[in-house]
């Protein structure tokens, strides 16, 4: 059977994903899922998350897309990010995505603290893959084609000291600022767990460096905000980080 290009397609400006096909009977589901594809591609190539639950209210069909949807995931042409959150994949999407924006926009409200801001600020001399966030919600985690982002539970009278920065993609993410990193860092790993240790024997372990950099006064404020039964950790971590 002779080879024909999908409709409205020239070999120029033909993709991957409007393979040259088959024009059967047995092939017309698959024609249809790649033109579909195509369509679904152009308009959202400029869009670094795609929320599916948003297009779903928009569709005249949204069980169809979604079946669509979870196809495409299979078959490379999506990221699923979480549920409901998709990217398109590497090459098709326009739009640049770095990892610190996916944080901030697949768990809502977060900003990335913890290890990852640590070692961003240069607070800890290795390199952390995990990018770690903090969140009002329910502690939770995501493995994703771009790695794990994990989230831990806070309240919300510590949802504060956030930098708004631009990625490298001129993209607006927040992280903590140096001090609320390590605040949150001690808080968190510390403070909330099981450990016999001081604070001190705590942060020597970790590594934690460079803290002479920090701003003392507006560690010492945030640190008031903290539980009075961890204000005493908060002090004894940041001496010990500063020798």
């Amino acid at each position: 059977m002779q080879h024909m290009l999908a409709v409205g397609q020239s070999k120029r400006n033909l993709d991957k994903t409007a393979k040259i096909v088959y024009i059967s009977k047995n092939s017309k589901k698959r024609w249809f899922l790649e033109m579909n594809y195509i369509g679904f591609k152009n308009r959202y190539q400029d869009t670094p998350v795609i929320n599916l639950a948003s297009l779903q209210g928009l569709s005249k069909n949204p069980v169809s897309l979604t079946s669509n949807v979870n196809k495409w995931v299979k078959k490379g042409y999506l990221y699923r990010l979480r549920n409901n959150l998709y990217a398109l994949n590497d090459n098709d999407r326009k739009a640049g995505l770095s990892r610190l924006f996916i944080a901030n926009n697949i768990y809502t409200p977060s900003y990335v603290s913890l290890e990852y801001a640590m070692f961003y600020h240069g607070l800890i001399p290795e390199t952390v893959y995990e990018i770690t966030s903090v969140s009002t919600a329910k502690t939770a985690s995501f493995n994703n084609h771009f790695g794990v982002f994990t989230y831990s539970t806070i309240k919300k009278e510590l949802f504060f000291g956030v930098l708004n920065v631009k990625d490298e993609n001129s993209m607006p993410v927040f992280i903590a600022e140096p001090e609320k990193a390590l605040l949150d860092f001690v808080y968190t790993r510390f403070c909330r767990g099981k450990n016999s240790a001081d604070a001190g024997v705590f942060v020597k372990k970790n590594r934690v460096q460079n803290a002479g950099g920090l701003d003392k006064k507006k560690y010492s404020a945030y640190l008031m905000k903290y539980p009075a039964t961890c204000r005493e950790s908060l002090k004894q971590a940041l001496k010990e980080a500063e020798k």
